[in-house]
């Protein structure tokens, strides 16, 4: 299906020329073992929704969203289990919200892949004016679910890997806030390169692993394991910074928890809670 999608897609550009606009396209599929394949060039909006069934929370779904150009969108909303995203945006100014189920409501998300990849080509890593420009990539991250494989990696200036706005307000990339996982026996790797990356992360997790590895200059991350939602414990965070001026911080309210930060440059700054 991808294939015949690209070669349709490549020989309407050869006659038509690349037309870049504001291109919009919105997937729901409800039920199992569906495919969704979506290719936007321009000033992108993609929605991918692949929630539920007659029955119950669907599963074996899977989607694969590439964007290519300026001021990309992705939303994706996933519940059920074996579910898989692909997602990868090239351009400046990419934003990716990412939702498994309702928060407190993932009892049927497990077993789901979540991979995003945002590159803003185009934007050299002390470039900030043009990181004032055009704006940085954002990932928006509310998961939930045992057993999730989440990877995201992010290219360029002004990365950013947190939440919406407390109470559930817009999303926006002013609405620095961190990003929510709840559940058990996941893995979430965080990947960022350039300037200026931030990752602000809460998680309630147990026998999880976090991981997040920056290079560049100026990054930043603050990693929350709380117990608000019963005990959460045995979690590991592995912070990797190489570069100037890098700051870690990790929180673990819990038992039998391992945090360790890996700092190479100068003016790194770095602070472990545990309790």
């Amino acid at each position: 299906m991808t294939k015949k999608f690209t070669y349709a897609l490549t020989a309407a550009l050869l006659t038509a020329g690349v037309a870049i606009g504001q291109n919009e396209a919105t997937v729901k599929q409800n039920n199992d073992f569906n495919e969704a394949t979506v290719e936007q060039i321009g000033s992108n909006t993609a929605e991918v929704n692949q929630i539920s069934k007659a029955t119950g929370p669907s599963e074996k779904n899977e989607a694969s969203v590439m964007q290519d150009g300026q001021g990309n969108f992705l939303d994706y909303d996933v519940k059920g289990h074996t579910n898989m995203l692909d997602a990868d945006q090239e351009g400046p100014g990419n934003q990716a919200v990412i939702e498994q189920g309702t928060w407190h409501d993932g009892d049927f998300n497990y077993g789901n892949d979540v991979k995003v990849e945002q590159i803003s080509y185009g934007m050299e890593a002390g470039d900030v004016e043009a990181a004032e420009a055009h704006g940085g990539n954002q990932a928006y991250l509310k998961l939930k679910g045992d057993e999730n494989d989440i990877d995201v990696k992010q290219e360029g200036t002004a990365n950013y890997i947190g939440g919406g706005m407390e109470g559930g307000g817009e999303l926006t990339a002013e609405s620095h806030h961190f990003f929510r996982y709840e559940g058990d026996a996941s893995t979430i790797d965080m990947d960022q390169e350039g300037l200026g990356n931030g990752v602000l992360g809460e998680v309630h997790n147990s026998y999880g692993t976090v991981r997040t590895d920056q290079s560049g200059m100026g990054n930043f991350t603050l990693l929350s394991v709380g117990a608000e939602s019963g005990l959460r414990f045995h979690n590991e965070i592995m912070v990797e910074q190489e570069g100037n001026w890098n700051r870690a911080g990790i929180s673990q309210e819990s038992n039998a928890n391992k945090a360790t930060i890996h700092q190479n440059g100068m003016g790194n700054t770095s602070g472990v809670m545990q309790r």
